[in-house]
């Protein structure tokens, strides 16, 4: 190979920090002098079949297995690597790694330590961040570009119940739900890959004793100092007893949605602009509507226009007085051409800052009960118009007849008077009869209509 015969020659042996590695048994097979004398010694065959473990602090190994994963994959790799020196120095590296052949990689290395030593000024600041980092309710988490996990902090270990050392061998999609994985990948991954923000994203996850872990996850992209992409670092609040808390209301609101749309009785919302935005079972099934098709649309459109006015002033007292119960009727239109009469109690609801949001009304369908009202009514003037006729148009006759027989000689029975009296005698006589046979009629009437009701 041509990076072989440059290393033949020296070219490339003396211009780099070499190691050659063995992936198949994760040995070390040489180092060049640079390389030795920069992790603290003279002699180049220290190196020479250790075990390639024993270049790497035990406490970053994940970049490392990061690095051999790929290389296994790949042809080359590139990042940061932590590196230890004989005398147990911790140092760090840009390492571009190139696959010689299907078992050896040859690393070439770059000393980066003096940008990764921590400051004497900020090592009191690191030491409050990790104070904080362990308090804070989230746990942090690194990934490389492959979205293999270079780090966790160890409240994930409280989180998730796995050690760290497993978690970085599992990685954050890993643990993501079966039945949602495909969809979270999706959703994931693309950021990831795009280098783009992570904000606010719920991720269903499996802890070690098999439950549902909930998290919110956020994360953004990170760059090293050349402005080389690296990865993404972000964090994991967990969110399970607010899903939970928030699974028990939506089961609450089912159940009472459940138990609304049972019952007989109408139930409606609208918003301040007059729109439905709930109408329970029973509303739609009054107007033979599909499910949710009335949604967004103007309540007006469901009552007769005379009765406009008076609801917009029920929805003005609903809002200027929140909590009152504002008891109304409407008149509706019931698609046949004729009106049904409903009675209803409206309500201002309230937001969590007090502020009337929308409106609610219960209401029920009182058309018989009006209708009953209306022939009770019709029925009581029947009554009374007889009663009237009973105690004036009787008493006429009546009294005629009664004035007339008084008049009568019956003393002389041939009188002629006699003959005239008993002819208006008859007259008022007819009179009465009508009257009677008309009180006859209207009580038959009323009967019928009382009958028919």
């Amino acid at each position: 190979m041509e990076i072989e015969g440059q290393l033949a020659a020296g070219v490339l042996d003396s211009a780099f920090m070499l190691a050659k590695v063995n992936l198949s048994n994760s040995l070390i097979v040489s180092v060049n002098a640079k390389m030795a004398q920069w992790l603290g010694t003279l002699n180049v065959a220290h190196y020479a079949n250790l075990p390639l473990n024993s270049l790497w602090p035990n406490t970053n190994n994940a970049a490392w297995q990061t690095c051999l994963d790929q290389l296994s994959q790949d042809l080359q790799w590139e990042g940061e690597l932590p590196l230890i020196t004989t005398t147990k120095k911790h140092k760090w590296a840009h390492v571009k790694a190139i696959k010689l052949n299907q078992q050896e990689a040859l690393l070439f290395c770059t000393d980066i330590s003096g940008h990764k030593q921590e400051a004497p000024q900020n090592r009191e600041y690191l030491e409050r961040l990790a104070d904080v980092t362990m308090a804070a309710p989230e746990y942090i988490w690194e990934l490389d570009t492959a979205q293999q996990t270079v780090y966790m902090s160890p409240k994930a270990v409280n989180v998730l119940g796995y050690p760290v050392q497993e978690l970085h061998k599992i990685g954050l999609l890993a643990l993501m739900a079966p039945d949602d994985a495909e969809e979270y990948k999706k959703l994931l991954v693309p950021r990831l890959k795009n280098q783009q923000n992570i904000e606010n994203i719920e991720l269903r996850v499996k802890h070690a004793n098999g439950h549902d872990v909930w998290l919110l996850v956020n994360g953004k992209p990170f760059y090293n100092a050349q402005n080389n992409w690296m990865g993404h670092r972000g964090s994991c609040l967990d969110i399970s007893a607010l899903k939970k808390a928030e699974q028990a209301v939506q089961a609450r609101e089912r159940r009472l949605s459940s138990l609304i749309d049972s019952q007989t009785n109408y139930v409606i919302r609208t918003d301040l602009e007059g729109r439905f935005t709930y109408i329970n079972k029973a509303f739609e099934n009054h107007y033979g509507m599909l499910p949710g098709h009335l949604i967004g649309h103007p309540y007006i459109n469901t009552i007769v226009p005379e009765d406009f006015d008076k609801c917009q002033q029920m929805a003005m007292q609903c809002i200027t007085n929140p909590g009152k119960i504002v008891p109304l009727v409407i008149r509706k239109p019931n698609g046949k051409g004729g009106i049904l009469y409903t009675e209803w109690e409206f309500i201002g609801i309230l937001d969590h800052q007090g502020e009337v949001v929308e409106i609610q009304g219960v209401g029920k369908d009182i058309t018989n009960q009006v209708k009953g009202q209306q022939i009770q009514d019709d029925y009581n003037k029947q009554l009374v118009e007889i009663a009237r006729i009973s105690s004036h148009d009787i008493r006429g006759p009546v009294a005629s007849i009664l004035g007339l027989v008084s008049l009568f000689n019956n003393k002389a029975p041939n009188n002629p008077g006699n003959a005239q009296l008993i002819a208006m005698i008859e007259n008022s006589a007819k009179n009465l009869d009508l009257v009677i046979h008309k009180i006859v009629e209207m009580t038959y009437q009323v009967e019928k209509e009382q009958a028919n009701s």
